[in-house]
């Protein structure tokens, strides 16, 4: 992982290079798409990690835009790195095959794959699951490692996508422009994660922000 491009300060400097070390023992792939997205199977995103074959397991971020942006993302990929290496059971109830997980299937029924409600709203509880683990432990880094994010506004914007994980069960559709992103979105959220349980059930003022600005 080459940081030198980066202009970042110490902490997160230290705290990249912990990735990038951790990455190389675990015998991981590392992408730091100097673009604003990053593209992995025609889907477009600020970052992700896992499986991209049934040998090769990768991290990556886009990291061609302001720290601030790509720091969060690259925080949370790091701790879905941490719930595989762990073998978290949150990572494995999720994970049907190496190639396979919760989130693919509900890709694929928004493609177009039949699926009933029921499956769906269980893949949909098994991502978000997964997700909001994987959140829990970027509050605990920020603090940890001194990362220079906001934990309230983190949890923000944790929250805005933990809640689009199930309006996706109602719209069908992956967003245009991420819910972290999007102001009239995350500031409507709670500044704490809640409950696993409490994300089951999706205000109706939420779903209309959604639809209004995660689309276009």
């Amino acid at each position: 992982m080459d940081l030198c491009h980066l202009a970042v300060e110490k902490n997160v400097r230290a705290f990249m290079n912990i990735v990038a070390e951790t990455c190389r023992m675990l015998d991981v792939e590392v992408l730091l798409g100097e673009g604003d997205r990053v593209e992995y199977d025609g889907l477009y995103s600020n970052g992700y990690f896992g499986n991209i074959s049934l040998l090769s397991v990768r991290y990556a971020v886009a990291v061609g835009k302001p720290v601030s942006l790509w720091l969060p993302v690259a925080l949370h990929e790091f701790c879905h790195l941490e719930q595989w290496a762990e073998g978290a059971p949150v990572w494995t109830d999720q994970e049907f095959s190496k190639t396979t997980c919760a989130f693919d299937l509900v890709m694929e029924w928004c493609g177009g794959k039949d699926l009933p409600k029921e499956e769906v709203t269980r893949l949909v509880r098994l991502a978000r699951e997964l997700e909001r683990d994987c959140e829990e432990r970027a509050l605990r880094k920020i603090t940890q490692f001194e990362l220079p994010l906001d934990p309230l506004e983190y949890a923000q914007k944790a929250n805005s996508y933990l809640f689009f994980c199930t309006a996706m069960i109602e719209t069908k559709q992956w967003y245009v422009h991420a819910p972290y992103e999007v102001p009239e979105v995350w500031t409507l959220m709670p500044t704490v994660l809640l409950p696993a349980g409490d994300y089951d059930t999706l205000p109706g003022e939420y779903l209309e922000v959604f639809k209004k600005h995660l689309f276009a």
